[in-house]
């Protein structure tokens, strides 16, 4: 039986992934598409138990990390019990994860490039605070800096926009941003092994 900290995680996981900001999200890079019925998707694996589903651990995270998404173990690890309960940054932490968790079910037994994973994962969590925000034009709950300025960007060139094929020139200055966090992403070749998620 899941603990109740774990219960309230799964739980507001699912709203925020099928709220109305989140549900909006619709676009393709790469070989991905990312839209609210993959959220859906999501949302409904954080209802599932034992060996199925997602699961949620709470644990001490690096400097300069919000939350993580471990594909082989479908687990997401989160800093505390009421991570994403009310800070715009940490709901649109949880939404890139769960960008991550999208592309693990959906390229089930597939090695993605980390560069595109996480340059979908940063666009999503974009786009969920754009649409989270009274109008395009803010203001918007979190005020993007650095790597999320780029992320902004992006997002902004694309909102509103259903099923918004992002083209390699768009994407550009966010995948150097993303290229220059070489702690997290080492080399544009690295890879993500994702062994799908069963509900």
């Amino acid at each position: 039986m899941a603990t109740s900290p774990d219960l309230a995680l799964r739980t507001r996981t699912g709203e925020i992934l099928m709220s109305a900001p989140c549900q909006r999200i619709d676009f393709h890079w790469a070989h991905y598409h990312i839209d609210g019925s993959g959220f859906s998707f999501v949302a409904l694996a954080t209802l599932s138990r034992g060996s199925k589903g997602v699961h949620f651990k709470i644990e001490h995270q690096p400097t300069g990390v919000g939350a993580r998404y471990f594909p082989s173990t479908n687990m997401f690890s989160v800093p505390t019990a009421n991570f994403g309960v009310s800070d715009a940054w940490q709901k649109m932490a949880l939404v890139h994860e769960c960008t991550h968790a999208l592309i693990d079910a959906t390229h089930a037994k597939q090695h993605t490039r980390s560069i595109h994973d996480e340059l979908a994962a940063y666009v999503a969590s974009a786009l969920f605070n754009i649409y989270s925000a009274p109008s395009q034009s803010g203001p918007f709950p979190y005020t993007p800096v650095g790597i999320f300025a780029a992320a902004h960007q992006v997002a902004l060139n694309i909102a509103n926009a259903t099923g918004y094929a992002i083209s390699p020139t768009i994407a550009a200055p966010l995948r150097q941003a993303i290229l220059q966090k070489n702690v997290l992403y080492p080399h544009p070749n690295s890879s993500y092994d994702n062994n799908g998620i069963r509900l």
